[in-house]
């Protein structure tokens, strides 16, 4: 929740910015990451933080291609 209102912020004070950051390079992220992960091989992708929260998150825009994701903890 905290990452939401970080992002919230951003998009607020920096429109043009987060989405030139952010949100146009997820969306650009997509079929590369949707590959990898449609492999039968294992596959970790590390992104910043800010591509995980707000309008066009990664995890979103890859629900919305039918994945399934779970966070995991250690």
């Amino acid at each position: 929740e905290g990452l939401q209102r970080f992002a919230q912020r951003r998009i607020e004070t920096s429109p043009h910015q987060f989405r030139r950051l952010i949100q146009d390079r997820n969306r650009d992220w997509i079929p590369s990451i949707a590959k990898h992960l449609s492999s039968r091989e294992s596959t970790l992708i590390v992104v910043g933080c800010m591509h995980l929260a707000g309008p066009d998150s990664l995890p979103d825009l890859l629900t919305q291609q039918g994945f399934r994701l779970r966070q995991i903890s250690y």
